[in-house]
């Protein structure tokens, strides 16, 4: 078997990848881009805190929305299933490297 395992990634591992990706969605190189993820993210959370009366207890929510508070003050990690963040931020991304 060549198959290679591999470790899960850590929450820590996880939020980081996703500040890169959003790094690169908001580069201010491409105002245009910039300004359209930006509104898409502020919807996305937006819309995360109405269904969800706890949101803000959600680590990647505050990842999101560029707040630097601390992983074990939220109660959970990510949003489950559709609503999950880091879901929507792959999808974001690479829908984004496709228009490069």
């Amino acid at each position: 078997m060549n198959e290679q395992l591999r470790a899960p990634l850590s929450e820590e591992a996880i939020a980081s990848a996703i500040r890169e990706k959003i790094k690169f969605l908001l580069e201010k190189k491409k105002i245009n881009r910039m300004l359209e993820v930006n509104d898409r993210i502020a919807d996305r959370l937006k819309a995360l805190e109405e269904e969800y009366p706890d949101a803000r207890r959600c680590y990647l929510f505050h990842v999101l929305s560029g707040s630097t508070i601390e992983r074990q003050i939220c109660s959970s990690f990510d949003f489950p299933g559709e609503d999950s963040l880091v879901k929507m931020t792959e999808d974001l991304y690479q829908e984004y490297q496709k228009k490069e």
